[in-house]
């Protein structure tokens, strides 16, 4: 049995704590920064509340097929993004999807990778695959230049060429409290 209480501080906007009891102990997880607070409400979380989950479905955007075994991680923040510190990370299925029960947050950055192929390149966001050599001719300038096969990234300022100029925050998928919450990611 578990009890989620919410407090009403003084000093802080709101403050959660869960009690977990089992057959001999009551555990409280409890945390306040200012000291001062009331009980504001209690209830007990029962069977049927749904966890807060995150499917997210993988596809090659250079083949256009599937992605099973992508690795998808989860990042509460860009530091995380930036350190590879990863607070969720689980493998796609036979289905291309990985299904991960999370805590809950507003958002989580999302970064996957299927071989060489991944959503995000050190702040860059990828846009496609170049065709042709129309293709690469008719894009903003890359460095290095774009080969046909090779990845295309968003010129995010518009300024045709991609440069640090168009770097990027992570990828987010941003969540709904106790749902499952979905989102297709391509890799290139």
């Amino acid at each position: 049995m578990v009890y989620v209480l919410i407090f009403r501080s003084k000093k802080c906007s709101f403050v959660y704590t869960q009690i977990s009891k089992n057959e001999k102990h009551l555990k409280l997880d409890f945390i306040c920064t200012c000291g001062t607070y009331d009980i504001w409400r209690m209830h007990q979380k029962t069977e049927t509340e749904v966890a807060t989950t995150v499917l997210i479905t993988v596809a090659d955007g250079r083949t256009g097929s599937a992605a099973a075994t992508a690795t998808v991680n989860l990042y509460t923040d860009m530091a995380g993004v930036n350190n590879n510190t990863p607070k969720y990370t689980q493998t796609t299925d036979q289905n291309n999807q990985v299904n991960i029960t999370v805590d809950y947050l507003s958002q989580y950055y999302v970064v996957v990778i299927k071989g060489t192929a991944k959503n995000y390149y050190s702040g860059f966001k990828p846009i496609g695959i170049f065709q042709s050599q129309t293709d690469i001719n008719s894009s903003p300038i890359q460095s290095p230049a774009g080969t046909v096969g090779g990845v295309k990234y968003q010129d995010t300022n518009g300024d045709g060429i991609i440069n640090n100029n168009d770097k990027v925050d992570a990828p987010v998928i941003t969540l709904q409290q106790n749902t499952k919450n979905t989102q297709t990611v391509t890799v290139y």
